[in-house]
């Protein structure tokens, strides 16, 4: 049993399903592009800002299933 920290529960169906459609058309070997995106900014807001890049570039980096 891994005590590693895992991030895949994250995923939500979407995601398995444009990877399950990469692997099948042959392009899953190519750099591919992500967002971070929050659904609606609390009322009065206009704008949002993004903090802590890094946490969410260490969770992409350890990001893996396992038994």
């Amino acid at each position: 049993m891994h005590n590693e920290y895992t991030s895949s529960l994250l995923t939500d169906r979407y995601e398995l399903t444009m990877l399950d459609a990469a692997i099948k058309s042959g392009i899953v070997a190519r750099k591919a592009v992500f967002e971070v995106f929050a659904r609606s900014l609390p009322p009065g807001r206009r704008f949002g800002i993004l903090c802590g890049n890094q946490r969410l570039v260490e969770l992409l980096e350890r990001f893996r299933f396992c038994d």
